[in-house]
């Protein structure tokens, strides 16, 4: 029952902040004031700077433990793809596929007694 008193609240306390937020004030609405307000604040330059080296490094972890992986998975020689011999198909399957291919292939044969019909 706390979980959905908690989503009430939260969700009438949002409507409430946007239909503040839709005042006029002068010839713009409490939004657009706050959005340039953000816009133009001495605050931003540094916090863009932050989030672009955040960005820089987040993008350095993963080219870095991308090429761990890749050096460790080649080092062991592990498999990767499926014709490796890692996957193997057992032998009655093999064989059925090739009666299959065979029946297949005397069926599109153009003196097929079959096409005639």
């Amino acid at each position: 029952m706390l979980d959905i008193m908690f989503f009430v609240k939260t969700a009438l306390l949002t409507a409430v902040i946007v239909a503040l937020l839709q005042i006029k004030v002068g010839g713009n609405t409490l939004e657009v004031e706050a959005h340039q307000f953000i816009q133009t604040s001495s605050l931003i330059q540094p916090l863009h700077e932050v989030a672009e080296s955040g960005v820089v490094l987040i993008r350095k972890g993963i080219k870095w433990s991308s090429e761990q992986i890749n050096s460790r998975w080649h080092r062991n020689k592990l498999p990767m793809k499926k014709d490796s011999g890692f996957w193997q198909r057992s032998e009655s399957y093999e064989r059925d596929v090739a009666k299959k291919k065979e029946a297949q292939a005397e069926q599109d044969q153009p003196g097929s007694t079959e096409n005639k019909q």
